[in-house]
């Protein structure tokens, strides 16, 4: 294989193009809309999220017209890091704002999230020996715990779950993979796209042994680089347009989607 790209790839970071315009116009299209619901809170500052997170992967991608770039750096693992960071938030989003489920489940999901940014913060104010504000947050999680004990999905849950969810250390109810399942990802795909993403995001072995022997890692065109590039870039694409989907369900009426 030559140093140019193959014509699957150029359709591929193409059609990643198109995606990511899509879900840009439409977040520009919900920006300064006041939220009708919770929900919708959600959904306007993570679909945010995810676009921004989403355009910074075309800065890296070799052929893309969303960066000026003396050379074209052929760099799939800061690809991969990102795109684990986009996976999260698009089932961050379908767990929050795109699945249906009573008010009880909701209000239990929402509240368990921001106790565990509660605790993180309050964790982070700690090692940084800030009094004041460690005090602060310890108090926002005793009123959010409150609110989770009275809470009749929470209540059903076994006791023993609750007490481990009470700590805080859980943004969610569930594993990462039950949801990815639930939201259209195989569980087996799951696993195989966040453990080679989640390699590269800790500079564990597999991320830099071999790459003599494999032609990666070096900055240049190989066949190994475009695949892996190919595979997160159209990963990364079929995520937006999943959440792109949910976003104008939730957003009808609201906003011209």
């Amino acid at each position: 294989m030559g140093a140019n790209p193959t014509a699957e790839y150029l359709d591929i970071a193409s059609r990643f193009d198109h995606a990511l315009r899509e879900c840009v116009a439409l977040s520009i299209r919900c920006a300064g809309v006041r939220s009708p619901t919770s929900k919708h809170f959600y959904a306007s500052t993570l679909f945010t999220t995810l676009c921004t997170r989403c355009s910074s992967i075309p800065v890296l991608m070799p052929y893309s017209p969303w960066s000026a770039k003396t050379i074209d750096l052929w760099d799939y693992a800061s690809i991969a890091v990102l795109s684990r960071a986009v996976f999260e938030l698009r089932l961050t989003f379908f767990y929050l704002c795109g699945e249906i489920c009573d008010e009880d489940e909701w209000n239990a999901r929402s509240t368990l999230f921001n106790l565990h940014d509660c605790m993180s913060r309050l964790r982070l104010f700690q090692d940084m020996e800030n009094a004041a504000d460690t005090a602060g947050f310890a108090a926002q999680a005793a009123t959010l715990r409150q609110l989770l004990e009275v809470n009749p999905f929470f209540r059903r849950l076994p006791e023993k779950s609750q007490r481990n969810f009470l700590k805080g250390r859980e943004s969610h109810f569930e594993p990462l993979e039950s949801i990815a399942e639930r939201c259209g990802t195989p569980r087996r795909w799951y696993r195989i796209a966040y453990r080679l993403a989640s390699n590269h995001a800790h500079v564990l072995l597999m991320s830099f042994y071999r790459m003599g022997e494999q032609e990666r890692g070096r900055g240049i065109h190989s066949e190994i680089e475009e695949a892996y590039s190919k595979m997160f870039i159209e990963f990364v694409s079929d995520l937006m347009a999943e959440a792109l989907a949910e976003m104008r369900a939730l957003f009808t009426g609201v906003v011209k989607t």
